[in-house]
């Protein structure tokens, strides 16, 4: 595998590998979360840096942590001319603990990395903070998280802090917990604390993508 820059992406990428494909098809996805000058942006699931640029560029910092070391020295290289962003290399966790394995495609297709799905895939041991302590920190105002399943250990038993007034959430729903239950669990969790849905496809029974994009606002 080699790093390669993409001329239209103006991005530093693996070949072979997801990563113009991932960041060509989010791109259209970042133009929806609203962002404002004032934000603070805490990103959980960094990848290589495609939604931590375009952010940084629009507010006015940007805390981004993605824990595959090979995924983080891109985004490190990526965001090299911003002044305004602080990337750490590990993985946001809801309990205590040091390092967390992570399970990557074994071909070598990096795409994203989980705790969560393993079959096929080579393991690593990263090192972790926890979520709460992060948050609780940094008092972002924009939370945006695409950690691969992540979601379920972090945000669902997370005290949001009054400061937040945005969620841009992938809720995965690969395995069958989360599509029948635990995806629903968040969402209500999420109503419960006082967020509405701006967009919330429909969580389908039978399994059709493995992920869907939601963006909440604080009612």
């Amino acid at each position: 595998m080699i790093v390669v820059h993409d001329e239209d992406l103006d991005m530093y990428v693996r070949e072979p590998s997801h990563d113009r494909a991932e960041i060509t098809k989010k791109r259209k996805w970042y133009e929806q979360v609203p962002l404002v000058k004032a934000d603070r942006v805490l990103e959980v699931g960094a990848f290589i840096g495609g939604f931590t640029r375009y952010a940084a560029a629009r507010v006015d910092h940007v805390v981004a942590y993605e824990p595959v070391k090979s995924s983080y020295d891109l985004a490190v290289r990526n965001t090299a001319h911003l002044d305004n962003v602080t990337l750490c290399n590990s993985a946001l966790v809801g309990s205590k603990r040091d390092t967390l394995p992570l399970y990557v495609n074994a071909g070598g297709w990096l795409q994203g990395a989980s705790a969560y799905i393993t079959r096929n895939c080579a393991r690593m041991v990263v090192h972790v903070e926890r979520f709460q302590d992060v948050i609780d920190e940094y008092l972002p105002t924009v939370l945006s998280m695409d950690c691969e399943g992540g979601e379920y250990d972090t945000l669902l038993y997370a005290k949001v802090p009054a400061s937040v007034r945005l969620i841009d959430l992938e809720v995965h729903v690969r395995r069958n917990e989360w599509r029948q239950t635990t995806a629903y669990q968040l969402i209500a969790q999420l109503e419960v604390i006082g967020f509405r849905a701006d967009v919330l496809p429909p969580i389908k029974k039978h399994w059709a993508e493995s992920s869907i994009k939601t963006l909440w606002r604080r009612a």
